[in-house]
């Protein structure tokens, strides 16, 4: 169970994101190809991109994306904040090398891992620019085959939920709106209660929340990001998973 704890002042800082993020869509969707869960919503989507991967850039990418556990924060930045692919890619590729070498050593470490680490790693833990220019076609890559054909149909369902989370705050303020992602998520005041892996309390302290929606299959669920740098965004898939 996770329990994440409101302060007075984290309900004002309640947000809905504009829309889907380019990266964490990446990211969620090269994990969804290995998943089996929700063939009826995502199995043609799988059938429609897993026979085009298995080069070189997909390689890099299934070992820096575990299906479980950590992957490397600098693939997917803070989310909620409207930048366009380009802008996100550029994000990715300007980590600093000292944030690079951190993620890498984590994902190296992580008990989670059943992947070596990808040929690239060391270069890309130096920043050298071949290498992060590899990582950005791979990322650019999987969008575009991926992502791209499916953008229309996900940026319609968003924009639908977001519409209903509207008329939630309309309704009910923000406990309507925190209360309209049940059962996925349940509203006791002052706790958002969500089903996870592990027993986990979070405590906001006039952080807020960012719900943003994700590209997630099986069953959706809130997903909190302490970032090892002192980073902390705090946002939630979306309760209605989206395909193409």
């Amino acid at each position: 169970m996770l329990r994440v704890q409101f302060a007075p002042e984290d309900i004002a800082g309640v947000r809905v994101a504009a829309g889907p993020d380019h990266l964490w869509e990446i990211v969620n969707s090269f994990q969804g190809l290995f998943e089996g869960g929700d063939a009826l919503s995502f199995g043609p989507w799988r059938q429609l991109v897993r026979p085009r991967l298995g080069g070189p850039a997909d390689r890099l990418l299934a070992g820096l994306l575990p299906g479980r556990g950590y992957f490397p924060d600098f693939l997917a930045p803070t989310p909620g904040n409207g930048r366009e692919l380009a802008a996100a890619l550029d994000t990715v590729l300007g980590t600093s090398c000292t944030a690079l070498r951190r993620d890498l050593v984590l994902l190296a470490a992580s008990p989670h891992r059943r992947r070596p680490l990808p040929d690239l790693a060391r270069s890309l833990a130096d920043g050298e620019p071949e290498a992060l220019r590899r990582l950005g076609t791979a990322l650019h890559g999987h969008h575009r085959r991926a992502i791209a054909p499916c953008w229309p149909q996900i940026r319609a369902r968003v924009d639908a939920d977001r519409a209903a989370r509207a008329r939630a705050v309309l309704a009910g303020g923000t406990d309507g709106l925190l209360a309209s992602f049940g059962p996925v998520l349940r509203w006791r005041p002052p706790v958002l209660e969500a089903d996870c892996r592990v027993d986990r309390e979070v405590r906001l302290e006039g952080r807020g929340v960012v719900l943003q929606p994700f590209f997630c299959t099986a069953h959706p669920s809130p997903w909190p990001f302490p970032r090892p740098t002192g980073r902390r965004c705090w946002s939630a898939r979306s309760s209605t998973p989206r395909t193409g």
